[in-house]
């Protein structure tokens, strides 16, 4: 549910009152979350949470210098503890997802040794969720729920004033004065990613996800201005969320083999090698499918509908 009021991010807004906006949108999601976090089983409240909170952070980071450091900074220590948390837990959601799945596809072959793999991950993620819950049931938590949405809801709380006197040097502040050149600084960082995917070897697996955490601010700070973007927003949204999807596929893989090297019990155990094996073979295939992934994204034809889109504000 949209905050009271919802109109959006407006052109003509202090950036950090589009700020406080998103956050108290992203913040609102994440409470919805919270107690499917806490009972259900479905593993999308967490999922759901976790995506929230991590918009609400990247916010954070995009808009920073707009707020008086010492105005946020306890909100977004909260923020950031919130999110390892859920982090934690969804992380082991995943892996626990995959291995599953894999077992129910192979049914027919043996994979009786993964039993051990998936007994340590529930466990793992069991003492995760606690974790979770804990911080959920503390009065520091309670305490940081009414600060900030108390601060979500007070236009004014915090930030810098730029409005200059006469004669001063003007310093933009507001959206329509800064997003443009923001948008296209957040694109070029996903584009200077152009110069390894040029080279004839794959992208290591660090770099790519180097470029999935660049995928990720530019595409949330477009969603957080897409009512200024006009019709082209989608296209270039969706454009980007089919290389983030590879990228986060190739994040899972990759998670799960970390998993599995932390393991204990089921080490050296035929299936256990013949699973870590599959996520390394589901790496490889991305990152050799990343490539026209990326071109895609990066070509001509869609970094002018970005620029019409950007001219909109």
């Amino acid at each position: 549910t949209a905050p009271e009021n919802w109109q959006g991010v407006q052109a003509s807004m202090h950036m950090a009152e589009a700020c406080r906006i998103i956050w108290q949108e992203q913040f609102m999601q994440m409470l919805l979350c919270e107690a499917g976090v806490r009972f259900a089983s479905d593993p999308e409240y967490v999922h759901d949470a976790r995506v929230a909170i991590r918009r609400a952070r990247a916010a954070a980071r995009i808009y920073e210098g707009y707020f008086k450091t010492k105005a946020t900074r306890r909100y977004l220590k909260r923020l950031r503890r919130t999110a390892r948390l859920l982090g934690a837990v969804r992380d082991l959601d995943v892996a626990i997802g995959k291995l599953q799945g894999y077992r129910q596809k192979n049914r027919r072959k043996l994979t009786g040794d993964l039993q051990a793999t998936l007994d340590e991950w529930l466990a793992k993620r069991a003492a995760a969720h606690q974790k979770l819950v804990v911080w959920l049931d503390s009065p520091k938590y309670a305490a940081f729920v009414a600060e900030f949405v108390h601060f979500c809801r007070t236009p004014g709380t915090g930030i810098v004033h730029f409005e200059p006197r006469p004669g001063d040097e003007v310093t933009p502040f507001q959206v329509r004065h800064v997003m443009p050149t923001m948008l296209l600084s957040n694109f070029e960082r996903v584009r200077s990613f152009e110069t390894w995917f040029e080279q004839a070897e794959p992208v290591p697996v660090e770099t790519l996800h180097r470029l999935r955490i660049a995928c990720k601010y530019l595409r949330y700070n477009l969603e957080f201005v897409a009512n200024l973007l006009g019709p082209q927003a989608g296209e270039i949204i969706e454009s980007l969320r089919n290389l983030q999807d590879d990228l986060g596929d190739l994040n899972d893989a990759a998670v799960s083999k970390q998993l599995l090297a932390a393991g204990e019990g089921a080490d050296g155990q035929p299936t256990v090698t013949s699973y870590e094996r599959t996520q390394d073979r589901i790496i490889e295939k991305l990152r050799r499918q990343m490539r026209a992934d990326f071109v895609r994204f990066i070509a001509k034809e869609n970094r002018a509908r970005l620029l019409a889109a950007i001219s909109n504000i």
